[in-house]
């Protein structure tokens, strides 16, 4: 069985269009054993260095849920 977590080129690209548009970020998951899916949790810091985190369930919308929110 295996616990590892699957990446769509989706998500793949919104993972470079974070790092292209913030400095620092943090991306981690919370996956259960026998599930499909986990819980994504991505941080970066807004224009002041506050640290925001957005989470769900797919990491593209995740990641572009947050980039939204700091208007980036």
């Amino acid at each position: 069985m295996a616990l590892g977590v699957k990446l769509s080129i989706e998500d793949l690209q919104a993972v470079a269009r974070l790092y292209e548009v913030r400095w620092a970020a943090n991306i981690k998951n919370w996956k259960e054993r026998d599930t499909d899916y986990c819980l994504w949790l991505v941080s970066c810091p807004d224009q002041q260095n506050s640290w925001v985190t957005h989470t769900g369930i797919s990491l593209a919308k995740t990641i572009t849920s947050l980039l939204k929110e700091l208007n980036l």
